[in-house]
């Protein structure tokens, strides 16, 4: 399983969706084996399909990889009209984006956790760590009161 860790510290999520995705062979082994990169990657909608840009696979085995072969090929995702025509309408809004979150095995098929986000503002990170640590330090006090 990938996760992106940067989506819940950078973003603010508004909606997820899941989606499965067309992957060759080679590339569904090598992200079983948990190799596969989608910390840069984001979603775009391309006459009425969902594409997942700069997800980068590397090669299962490196030697038998076609010689026409990208890595970091466009990668076509699949959805429903309905969820395509909700997304559609966040990602016209210009403050809006589509981020994979993570990609998982299902049933021996590989599916992505798409999310639509929202950036934050550096003042909103700050206030975010904030509550964390403190949350952190309240928990840390609860466990030293109740072992002494």
């Amino acid at each position: 399983m990938l996760i992106n860790k940067r989506v819940e510290r950078d973003y603010k999520i508004i909606e997820k969706y899941e989606a499965g995705i067309v992957l060759f062979g080679f590339e569904v082994k090598s992200i079983k084996k948990g190799s596969g990169d989608i910390s840069s990657s984001y979603g775009v909608i391309h006459k009425g399909e969902v594409w997942l840009l700069n997800f980068n696979i590397p090669p299962y085995q490196p030697k038998n990889v076609p010689l026409n072969w990208q890595p970091d090929r466009p990668k076509k995702l699949l959805l429903k009209k309905k969820e395509i025509y909700e997304i559609a309408s966040y990602l016209n809004e210009k403050k809006y984006l589509l981020v994979p979150t993570k990609v998982y095995i299902t049933r021996n098929l590989v599916k992505v956790e798409l999310a639509i986000v929202q950036a934050m503002k550096k003042y909103e990170k700050r206030e975010k760590l904030k509550k964390k640590e403190f949350e952190k330090q309240k928990q840390r006090a609860i466990k030293q009161k109740f072992y002494f």
